[in-house]
This record gives structure tokens, sequence and C-alpha cells, in this order.
């Protein structure tokens, strides 16, 4: 059950790579690596039917252990027809350094209560390293044409994944432009994800491929704070 639960919301960070020397992106390199107290909606599609939703909150910038870091609050949940088999819930809460990118404390947490009153719950906490908003937000801050190496933690599991930038193209279903990112997990598993080509680089599009099909995360809704 487990399982499913991370496939509703990993299409939308399979971006960290395995290329030259380990790289990080801070504001000083090139785009932050998010805006402190944005949110974003994203829906999450399996073949093309609506199966969950993602909320990613960004909290304002402090001092955590003498570091300039972020805290990052993601949920997902099942919707559409995946709701009508199991109440799913994942969420994680990750707290980033702003300048390198990487976890300071991330947990992460899944539960899962199917008919019949099965329950699964499962927690995972690391202290280094990517967590999954942690990857997303270093692509988001990567200046043009560098590619960090990097290996994101999810689910007690870890994935190594190459990534391409393809440059900038319209984005499917959208009347806007984005820069787009294509890539490999674990060697086999091919990826797209679609950024904004502006100052904010929110991610506006993802899809991936499975063994059962193909997932999409397509934004629906973002905030940003006035000013």
């Amino acid at each position: 059950m487990r399982g499913l639960v991370i496939a509703l919301v990993a299409c939308s960070t399979a971006q960290p790579i395995r290329r030259s020397a380990p790289q990080t992106a801070s504001p000083v390199d090139g785009h932050p690596i998010t805006v402190a107290g944005e949110t974003m909606e994203y829906r999450v599609a399996f073949r093309g039917i609506t199966v969950g939703r993602v909320v990613v909150a960004v909290g304002e910038p402090g001092i955590v252990d003498g570091r300039h870091a972020v805290i990052f609050r993601a949920r997902g949940t099942s919707d559409g027809l995946a709701a009508v088999f199991a109440d799913l819930t994942w969420e994680l809460t990750s707290t980033v350094d702003v300048e390198t990118g990487t976890v300071i404390h991330s947990v992460e947490e899944a539960w899962a209560h199917a008919p019949g009153g099965h329950d699964e719950h499962d927690r995972e906490e690391i202290d280094e390293g990517y967590d999954l908003v942690a990857a997303v937000s270093t692509v988001r801050g990567l200046p043009v044409g560098v590619l960090p190496e990097l290996e994101v933690h999810l689910g007690g599991g870890h994935i190594p994944v190459e990534l391409d930038q393809a440059g900038v193209e319209r984005v499917p279903g959208q009347a806007v432009l984005g820069l787009r990112f294509d890539g490999e997990a674990f060697s086999d598993k091919h990826f797209t994800v679609w950024l904004s080509d502006d100052a904010a680089r929110v991610l506006l599009r993802g899809k991936t491929e499975t063994e059962l099909g193909d997932v999409e995360v397509t934004l629906v809704d973002y905030h940003a704070p006035a000013g």
C-alpha cells in the first residue's frame, strides 16, 4: 500500500541526477530555490484519471542550527477513482538549508486505510541529503546548464535519477512556456518535467513512466505572497 502512496506523488519530483561532481544551487548561484510563503496544489492522474491531490506550502526563512533555512510542508491525498479503493495520505515536513538546498531534517509519513478496516502507517526521517521537496527546490535554483549530482530519499529508498535540460517550449495542455527537463529514474524509467520560464521556476507539469502506465502531475493552483 505504501508503494501506491509514493506513486501518487513521486512524479512531481523525479528530477535529481548523477552526472559529474556534486554541486548545489543557492540564490547567489542561480534562481532562489523557493519563494517564501508560496503554496502550490497539484492534480495527480494515472492514465488520464485523477487519483490524488498534492499541496505544498513554504514557510518563512529563519535560522535552524545556525543555518539559513526554510520549512516545507507537503500533503498528498487520494482522490477520484483511487479514493474508492483506499483512503491514502502522504505527508512530508522538511527543513531545508536555503544555501545548499540540502535537508537539515525531514520527516516523511504515509497512512493507508482500506475497506474492511486494514490500516498501515510508515514513517521515515533523514538528517542530510535530499528528500522530495529539497530535490525539486534545488532544480528550481539551478543556473542554466548546471546539472548536479543528487540522490532522493523517498519512502525509505534512494532514487538515482539522470536529468537533461531540453530547452523552452509550450507546456502541454497549458498556454504558457516552460523550461523542459527530460530524464531517467533507475536508468529505465523516463520522465519529463516543465518549470515556469520565469524567476519563480514553479513546477507546472510532470509526466513519468511506471510499470502500469503513465503518471502525470499538473499544477492547478498557485499562490505567492504579494510584493
